[in-house]
Formats: structure tokens, sequence, C-alpha cells
């Protein structure tokens, strides 16, 4: 946090978690006039001196001499400052002990020993010179000693590093639950059900029951193609007798057409497809080539590599605007890696990676796939070109993450052999990565979270769910709609988002549904189907760079970073104000072609109107008490238009229809 920094403190800079050995030997024994380390006498070097408060430090104590550490750099400098020899072993792998285990309350406390496994076949207890460190400290805490101390009830994942070894260990935590017991009619439905109840068995936390027919037409029709069901559609289904038609409405649902606009606008915020970087033509291009893989449903493999590959004119190749929304070699490794890896290697690009095992000859080799790479206004096309290590000044050869070098081959795209190995269904982590991706937009969160960051510090909700999310994507082509079936097919997917005393402590488990916010696109069009007057184009297809106040305070993304987290789903006071005094909503709900106007000048029941409101607006009729107490205050109002546009003011107000639940 001090040395370690780019700039270093106090003209004193290291390499962050010790990627640079020999500069920092240099750093150390040559600069600062030798006091850093006088050779041959510990008690006068300031590496000593400092870091335990012998002499003033600005980062304060972090340093005794009863610590292995310290022991070790001060045998060092004694030693005279020596260079490791170049047959030193070298640590290749860690052992963590005792490994994964099921700790129950109030039995809470685990030690850890971290065991080195050496390039010379020896190993040693290294526990004392590592760091460890834990992925949520809400479930578990773990001190520089490796003890684990359990908080909560959940899994942890427990990083430890040595050198620039990594290896974690996961642990569960699990507490005596009164009276549990699981919840009456949630059995599993398919794969999903039956590793995800597993895990929520395990931790003792029960399900909320199934949800209603209202709740899962409104749910799934904002899931699958972001707009609301009509008041016919939900009557027709709430009236249907079919067993089985939670299935056929989601077989129906991925079908219309609103299906591949929803998720070409997802593609859209993580592309970054913007008309000011790439020109309103070329993004014409892209944002049309984009929505006939989707509706075609193309194989993701195909449609990533396609990307990965493409050269030529940015309007008749429009692939080939992945590479110009950005420039630099650089951004297109880290774009890459982060949406088709699930991996978030910028971190690498000046040092090796604090929290995973990714180093910076390793970022640098993944850039070189893209070194030939050049760029212009009017398309892409491939030329010569390296990448140079800035630490070494060596140039890079293209090396696969996590795999070999790749020698380009005179005449061969590089790019061609990183789009084979990123697709191939044994790649270790594009098939998770999407799957992933696809069940966060599905359920709202991902397996992994963030949807984009796997590491080893970072475990998936269950592992063995994500394998298998990612076997039903391989066995289905790489293709997106029997995935997002499957998912909304699932026991899961159907569970009411109402906690219960079994679950109200679970935000991770999935074990009800999740409330969120509707993006800025659904609750746009929501309004606009709800009041009865459509816009001109419906906001999931407006993908112009034109400021929209309602859409920019209801979280629509910039489109200046390829992440998810872009897109914010917080509720604020401006959104409220939005919603209370925007002058299109009241135009909407004032309109004398809209839904409230004509059900006023219809002449129907006045039971009729508030319930064809409540239909339009939360995808359900009101309640008993609801429709009582609303009938009789319409007809105390002599102005029955005024009375309804109250009405269906309040309603596209309330949460109910400003939130998925």
């Amino acid at each position: 946090r001090c040395h370690g920094t780019p700039t270093g403190k106090g003209g004193f800079r290291l390499g962050l978690q010790g990627y640079a050995p020999e500069a920092d030997w240099k750093t150390i024994a040559l600069e600062g006039a030798g006091r850093r380390a006088v050779r041959g006498e510990p008690a006068r070097s300031l590496l000593l001196l400092k870091p335990t408060l012998t002499v003033a430090h600005g980062g304060g104590k972090i340093l005794r001499p009863d610590q292995p550490e310290f022991q070790i750099l001060a045998r060092w400098i004694a030693a005279g400052l020596p260079h490791d020899p170049p047959d030193a072993p070298r640590a290749i792998r860690l052992e963590v002990l005792p490994g994964p285990r099921l700790l129950e309350a109030p039995y809470v406390r685990q030690q850890l020993v971290v065991i080195a496994h050496y390039s010379d076949g020896s190993s040693r207890d290294v526990t004392g010179l590592c760091k460890f460190t834990a992925s949520n400290d809400d479930i578990a805490t773990v001190d520089e000693h490796g003890v684990v101390r359990g908080k909560g009830r959940g899994e942890v994942a427990i990083l430890c590093r040595y050198g620039n070894v990594v290896q974690s260990v996961r642990l569960i935590f699990r507490r005596p639950v009164p009276n549990f017991r699981w919840t009456a009619g949630v059995t599993a439905k398919n794969v999903i059900d039956r590793h995800l109840f597993a895990r929520l068995r395990l931790l003792r936390i029960a399900p909320s029951p199934v949800c209603s027919d209202t709740e899962f037409i409104r749910r799934a029709y904002l899931d699958a193609i972001a707009t609301l069901p009509t008041p016919e559609e939900v009557r027709a289904f709430l009236a249907d007798r079919d067993p089985h038609k939670r299935e056929k409405l989601v077989d129906r649902l991925l079908e219309r057409p609103e299906f591949a606009d929803f998720w070409t606008l997802k593609w859209a915020d993580l592309l970054r497809i913007r008309e000011r970087a790439l020109g309103a033509t070329a993004a014409r291009a892209y944002l049309d080539w984009i929505r006939q893989s989707i509706a075609s449903d193309k194989p993701l493999t195909q449609f990533v590599a396609e990307m990965l590959t493409a050269q030529g004119s940015s309007t008749t190749q429009p692939a080939v605007n992945y590479y110009r929304v950005t420039s630099e070699p650089e951004n297109w490794v880290e774009q890459t890696s982060q949406l088709f890896l699930g991996i978030r290697i910028q971190c690498a690009k000046c040092h090796n990676h604090p929290f995973d095992r990714w180093t910076q000859d390793e970022y640098y080799a993944f850039a070189a796939f893209f070194a030939g790479v050049q760029t212009g206004r009017d398309g892409v096309r491939l030329g010569s070109g390296t990448v140079i290590q800035p630490r070494t000044g060596q140039i890079m050869t293209p090396k696969l993450l996590g795999g070999p070098e790749v020698p380009v081959e005179p005449g061969r795209d590089p790019r061609v052999r990183l789009a084979e190995w990123l697709t191939d269904p044994a790649n270790p982590f594009f098939a998770r990565a999407m799957a992933n991706r696809i069940w966060f937009h599905v359920m709202g969160r991902g397996l992994v979270e963030p949807v984009d960051d796997f590491r080893e510090s970072n475990p998936a909700v269950s592992e063995e769910l994500l394998d298998a999310l990612k076997d039903a994507l391989v066995q289905n082509g790489f293709r997106l709609k029997p995935l997002v079936r499957l998912i909304m097919t699932s026991r899961a997917y159907e569970l009411s988002a109402e906690p219960t005393p079994l679950n109200a402590d679970d935000h991770v488990y999935f074990s009800r549904a999740a409330i969120r916010l509707l993006t800025a696109e659904q609750l746009m069009d929501a309004i606009a189907q709800a009041t009865g007057v459509p816009d001109p184009q419906r906001a999931i297809r407006d993908h112009s760079d034109r400021p929209h106040p309602f859409l920019q305070v209801f979280g629509r993304p910039e489109r200046q970073l390829p992440c998810e987290c872009e897109r914010t789903t917080e509720s604020t006071l401006f959104q409220a104000l939005q919603l209370l005094s925007a002058r299109f909503i009241d135009e909407k709900l004032r309109s004398p072609q809209g839904r409230v106007a004509q059900l006023a000048e219809s002449g129907r029941p006045i039971e009729e109107c508030v319930e064809e409101l409540y239909l339009a607006f939360l995808s359900r009729p009101p309640a008993p008490a609801e429709r009582a107490r609303i009938v009789a205050a319409v007809r105390e109002n002599p102005d029955r238009r005024a009375a309804l546009e109250d009405l269906a003011w309040a309603l596209l107000n309330s949460k109910e229809f400003m939130f998925r639940h």
C-alpha cells in the first residue's frame, strides 16, 4: 500500500508481492546511499530499523524482531545480500491442510497449515510466511497466523499466498437452526434445483414457497423480453389449467422478437457500442449483426470467435467494431479476458496480480495476440507489430492464459489460435464465464459475483451448480436460449421473493427470488405499455448517444467500461422525483388516446376499470380489500377520469411496479 505502489513512497519503490526480485534487489542494495541494507550489518539497516519503529517510519510499526520475516531479512543482510543461485529450488505449488472442511457451531475455529512444494521435490511448512485473506469477512476472518474464525453461515474461501504461488481452501460454517424444515411444495424440477437445493439443505436454509401465477408471468416477461404482459395475456395465463403452462410460456417468450432486442441491449452495453466512438453507420451495423446472431441463436463460441478474428470494413464486416471502441492492445486483452473468460487481469498490467495467479509476463504475453491489429476510421486490418514487456524490455510471444506459448507462424493470424483455444469446450474459463453471466441476467446475481471476477479467492455459490450450467451450455452447442430455458423452468426460478424466518438472513444462496429495480429501459417501456401510449421506439431498441434524463437517472450506462457494474440498479431520491414530476409520464397518463381515458369513456363498470389498471400496471387483479377501497374512492369522485388518473399514477409510483420480484 506504500512502497509497492507504482510511485513508491519516500523514494523507495518495490515490486508488489515481490514480482520483480532483480529490480527489488537493486533498489534495496544499491540505492539510498547503501543505508537501506548495510552489508553484514543488520543493526544499521533501514530495511529493519524503520518497519520495527527503531527509527521513525511513516507507515508505522509493521514488523517485530520475533517474526520469521525479520529473521530472514537479518540473516540475508548479515550474509552480504547474496543473490539466489540460478539453480535454487522454486516453490511450485501449495498444499493447505486440513483441506476443505465443514465446521459446525460452536466449533468454528480452524488452524490452517500451508506446505510449500519445491521444484527439487522438497517441501516445508511456510504457514508463518504466508499472507492470508478471506473471501467474505461476514462469514469468517483469518489472521496472520492462518487461524480462521467463523462468524456467520455459509462458505468462505481462504486465499493463501507464498511469494508468487497461491492456493485457496474452502471452509463451510454451519450453525444449528431450531425447527428447521424444508418448505412444503418446493421440489426439484431439473439439475439446477438438485444442486442448489443440496447446498441449501447443507447450510440449513429453507427456500421460500413457490410464487403465484401472477408473480411468475410478470417476472418471466420482464426477464425474457423486458416488457410487461398485457391484461389480456395475464387473464389468459391465469385461466389456463395446463400443469405445464409455465414451461410453455417460457418457450413462447424465447421466440418473441423482443428476446433478441433485450439481449442485444445487454451485449451492446458490454461491448460499449457508442455512435460517438464508432460512427452512426458502423454502430448500427454492429447492433444489427448482434441482434441477428441472437435471433438465430448463433452459438456463443461462433459469436465470440467472429469478433476476435474480425478484419475488414466496419460496415460490411461489423464484428471488427469489437476492436474499434479502443485502439490499444492492452485494452483488448483486458476486455477479452473480462468479457469472455471472467478474469479481471487489469492488475497484472503493472505488477503480478495481488489476489490471483496472473503475472505481469502473462498479461503482456496475452496482449501479444493482438499486436498486429491496426484500427482505422473505416475498419480493421492485420499488419505487423510487437508487444514489449515494460519491466524487462522483452518482446513477448503470444501465450494463452494458464497455457503454453503460441509461436506466431508466418502468414497466420495469431488471433485464430486464440479464438480456437478460447471457444474450445475444454477451455477452463469460457463456458463457465458465459454460463455464470447468463445466470446473472436471469436470476439477478451471479453464482460468482462480481460476474466477471473468477479467481481463487472468489468462490462460486455452488461449484457443482456452475459446472452443471457449463455442461448444459456445452451440450447444447453453446446456444443461449436452451440455457435460459433451463434456468427459467427450474423450481429455483419460481421461488417467491418473500423471505421467511428460515431464510431472511440469506442474500447469497438463492433461497428466494431477487428483488431488483427495473432497468432504465425496462421501466420506460413498462410506463409506455401500462399507460397505453407507446413511444416511437421502444427504449430497449434505442442505442443512440442522445442524453435522456429519465434513462440516465435510472442507471443507463454510458458504455465506457466492459463491465456489468456500469449499469446502476440502486434506487435514489432523484428517481422518485422523476416518477413524480416527469412531464412525459403526466402526458401519458392524461393522453386522450391512453388507457385511462379510454377506460373512463368506455362505460364499463368501475370494478372492471380498476381491475384493468391493476392488470396493466401490476400484472395482477386487485386483492378484495384493495378492490373495495379503491372502487369506493373512485365512486366518490364526480370526475371519473381524474379518479382513474390518480389510481394509475399511484400504481405507477408503487414499488410493486418499479421492481422485478
